[in-house]
C-alpha cells in the first residue's frame, strides 16, 4: 500500500530535500511545460508506458463524479411516486443528487491525490502501483485542506462579483438602466479578477498532493508557479476544456483516458517545473519519452 508520495532525500527526492531552495528554482518554466502540446504530452507518454495505472485513475474519478448524478434519477422518481401532491411537486426533488454528491466527494479527493501521487512515482522511480490511486490517504488529505483553502480565497471574490450582478438585475427591474449598467461593468471587471486569480491557483491540488505541502504553502508555490504564465494556463484550461466536450460527445469511454491524463500531465509537468532541471532531465522517463527539447534554450 502507498499511504503517500514521500520520495527519499535523494537525487529524485521531493522539492525541500537538500540542496532545493523552493518550487521552481532551477526548474522548467511552468509556461513551457504547462503550454497545451506539452501538457498533453505529457500525459500521452505516462498513458502510454502505464495504461492500465492511467485508465484506473481516470475510471475511479469519473465515476464518483458522474455517480451522483445517475443515482439521484431514480430515487427522485421513487419520492416523486411516494411524496408528490397533485400538482405534482416532490418536495425532495434534487435533494437526493445534492446528498450523494457530499457523499462521493472524500472518494473524489482521494482518487484525485491517488492520481497525482502514482504518476508521481512512476515518472521520478519507475514505481508502477496501481493501488496508489486508492491508499494515498495523505496527500488526499493535503489535497483536501489546499481545496478548503482554494475555496476561502475565491468566496469572497465570488460574492463580491456576484452582488453588483444582482444589484444591476434589480435596477434595470426598476428602470434604472445607466445604474445598471455601471454595476455590470464593475462585475465584468470583478470577472476578471476572479480569472486572473483562479489561474494563480491552478497548481494548488497538484503542490500538495505530489509535495504534501500545507494549504499556506500550496497557495504560495502555485502562485509563484503561475507568474508570468497565466496567458499559457489560460490557453491550456480552455484546450482541455474543449477537448473533454470533444470527448464527452463521442460517448462515456473516451473520457476514461483523457481524465486519467489530466492528472498525469498536471502531475509530471509539476514535477518537471518544481525540481532542478539538471536533476529531471537524467531521469529515464524523460530520456526515454524524448523530452530533451524542454531543456534547450
Amino acid at each position: 500500500m502507498n499511504d503517500a508520495w514521500n520520495p527519499p532525500e535523494s537525487d529524485d527526492g521531493a522539492w525541500g530535500g537538500p540542496g532545493d531552495d523552493g518550487p521552481g528554482d532551477g526548474g522548467l518554466p511552468a509556461a513551457r511545460v504547462f503550454e497545451p502540446v506539452t501538457l498533453l504530452r505529457l500525459g500521452w507518454a505516462v498513458l502510454k508506458e502505464q495504461p492500465a495505472m492511467v485508465v484506473t485513475g481516470g475510471l475511479a474519478v469519473l465515476v464518483v463524479q458522474v455517480a451522483p448524478s445517475l443515482l439521484g434519477v431514480p430515487l427522485d422518481m421513487i419520492t416523486a411516486a411516494l411524496l408528490a401532491d397533485e400538482s405534482g411537486s416532490n418536495p425532495l426533488e434534487g435533494i437526493w443528487g445534492a446528498v450523494l454528491s457530499l457523499f462521493a466527494t472524500p472518494f473524489s479527493l482521494l482518487f484525485a491525490a491517488g492520481c497525482f501521487t502514482a504518476s508521481a512515482n512512476w515518472v521520478t522511480r519507475e514505481e508502477s502501483d496501481i493501488m496508489a490511486v486508492f491508499t494515498s490517504f495523505v496527500p488526499a488529505l493535503k489535497l483536501l485542506l489546499a481545496t478548503i483553502a482554494y475555496m476561502f480565497v475565491l468566496l469572497p471574490l465570488f460574492v463580491a462579483l456576484f452582488a453588483p450582478i444582482g444589484g444591476g438585475v434589480y435596477l434595470l427591474t426598476q428602470g434604472g438602466t445607466l445604474s445598471a449598467m455601471l454595476l455590470f461593468a464593475v462585475a465584468l471587471g470583478m470577472a476578471a479578477v476572479v480569472i486572473w486569480v483562479q489561474l494563480g491557483l491552478v497548481f494548488v491540488q497538484v503542490a500538495a498532493a505530489v509535495d504534501g505541502m500545507g494549504p499556506v504553502e500550496a497557495l504560495q508555490a502555485s502562485l509563484r508557479a503561475a507568474s508570468g504564465a497565466r496567458l499559457v494556463l489560460f490557453v491550456t484550461l480552455f484546450v482541455w476544456s474543449a477537448v473533454t466536450m470533444i470527448a464527452c460527445c463521442a460517448g462515456f469511454l473516451p473520457m476514461i483516458p483523457l481524465m486519467g491524463m489530466y492528472y498525469a500531465s498536471f502531475a509530471t509537468a509539476w514535477l518537471l517545473h518544481s525540481r532542478p532541471a539538471a536533476r529531471t532531465r537524467r531521469w529515464a522517463f524523460v530520456q526515454r519519452n524524448g523530452f530533451g527539447a524542454l531543456y534547450e534554450g
